[in-house]
């Protein structure tokens, strides 16, 4: 087979996809399930694992995911030390990605970032502290902090973080309803905190971004497009109610 007649049945091959490689993917290492975990050995499992690697076998690429510090994970990216980020988002960290020329996917999952506080907490008292995870920011709450409204209090995992809130020293954690309602599963703590509806609450979508590979997130937005169904079914597989 002829050079030309071999790269076009290449072509063929990956559905006219950009070329079939291995990428390295900057992913938050913290324990954010049933959305994505990275565990103490460095495995990265859950939600965003599944599509992305549904994507890659489809297409014939090879994903390493590389878990980093939340405040890092920018600058790897932005340096090209990664070639993707997941999760991001246009809105997240635009100080960080200043003068950054990044491609973002379409969404690929919806979330809603919220306050769960003690089920029985009196609807009438008023919240003083929110708690995050360290490296988060309550995005729905911007104007508020800046006015002094609330404190924010700070711990380095989400099990410290609801723990805090169901023994009272936090008023309310501001965390995605998803993740809390898992973390919550089997341990003492559930049951005994609910979702602030009545409150702010940031409601958006994950997408996957780059810096040097527009191509492939062109790519990508195609491959959803084409199998809903099968993102959808990994949603309800992993829990993911919204």
């Amino acid at each position: 087979m002829s050079k030309p007649a071999a790269l076009f049945s290449v072509f063929l091959f990956f559905g006219g996809s950009a070329a079939a490689a291995e990428y390295t993917i900057g992913v938050e290492a913290l324990d954010y399930y049933p959305h994505y975990r990275s565990d103490a050995k460095g495995e990265f499992s859950g939600f965003a694992r599944a599509v992305l690697d549904t994507y890659g076998q489809d297409r014939g690429h090879s994903f390493r995911y590389r878990p980093l510090p939340v405040t890092r994970l920018y600058a790897e990216l932005i340096a090209g030390k990664v070639d993707f980020k997941y999760p991001d988002n246009a809105f997240w960290g635009k100080d960080a990605k200043k003068g950054a020329a990044l491609s973002y996917s379409q969404p690929v999952v919806n979330y809603v970032d919220g306050l769960m506080v003690q089920s029985d907490r009196d609807p009438g008292t008023p919240i003083q502290t929110i708690g995050t995870v360290m490296g988060f920011t309550a995005f729905a709450y911007l104007d508020a902090l800046a006015a002094g409204t609330y404190k924010v209090e700070e711990r380095t995992s989400m099990d410290q973080l609801l723990k805090g809130v169901a023994v009272g020293r936090i008023d309310s954690a501001y965390v995605n309803i998803d993740v809390a309602r898992h973390a919550l599963k089997g341990t003492p703590e559930e049951g005994k905190l609910s979702f602030a509806d009545s409150m702010p609450a940031d409601r958006g979508s994950y997408h996957l971004s780059t810096l040097n590979h527009a191509e492939l997130i062109k790519d990508f937005d195609a491959w959803l497009g084409s199998n809903a169904d099968r993102v959808a079914a990994l949603k309800k597989e992993y829990g993911l109610q919204n």
